[in-house]
């Protein structure tokens, strides 16, 4: 697993369990990050907060009010690719390195990483694996939007399995909906 998928995973459950108030309610209807080159709706608010949204940052981190779910999504290097000829190899290479992550932190896993088809995106990656006393039901989705490769990972600890499947459909729905705005990147370079 690369540190930064890494760093993600640590940083949304550590979120989810010890997270203090939000800073306040996502943007409304719609928000931006990377100077405003990728837009989307924020997920339902006041159930959804950014945490430090920062509009230049090329991430932003939406956790719900109970804590037990958590959205990040990151614009990947410049040079991260999901070319469709590829993509599939990627998927198998980045289970190996969870799992190899995995087994290296002594993490039980509840569902091995597996991939999961999707038309909407180009990989996506749904795992299982206990922490602390939770069970962290995760899945890492990626899609290309203009230049850049979008990652989203979205994370639930809930106890219920319809909220967790609320979770996941609210991570997803907001990488379906990320949008490229040229304007905003020729501006910026």
């Amino acid at each position: 697993m690369n540190p930064l998928t890494k760093m993600l995973g640590v940083y949304l459950f550590a979120s989810l369990l010890a997270a203090g108030p939000a800073s306040k309610p996502a943007a409304g209807p719609d928000t931006s990050i990377a100077k405003d080159q990728y837009h989307f709706p924020a997920p339902p608010s006041p159930e959804w907060t950014a945490v430090k949204p920062d509009p230049a940052a090329e991430n932003i981190t939406f956790i719900n009010t109970k804590h037990d779910g958590a959205i990040q999504l990151v614009l990947l290097p410049k040079d991260a690719s999901v070319d469709p000829d590829i993509a599939m190899n990627v998927a198998v290479a980045m289970i190996k390195q969870i799992k190899e992550e995995r087994a290296k932190a002594g993490t039980e896993m509840v569902m091995e990483p597996k991939i999961e088809k999707d038309k909407r995106f180009a990989i996506v990656i749904h795992e299982k694996y206990k922490a602390g006393n939770h069970v962290a039901d995760q899945l890492h989705v990626y899609k290309a939007v203009g230049p850049r490769v979008v990652m989203m990972t979205v994370n639930s600890v809930a106890d219920d399995d319809d909220k967790t499947a609320d979770i996941h459909a609210a991570g997803e729905n907001l990488l379906d909906a990320v949008k490229f705005n040229r304007k905003a990147f020729k501006k910026s370079n």
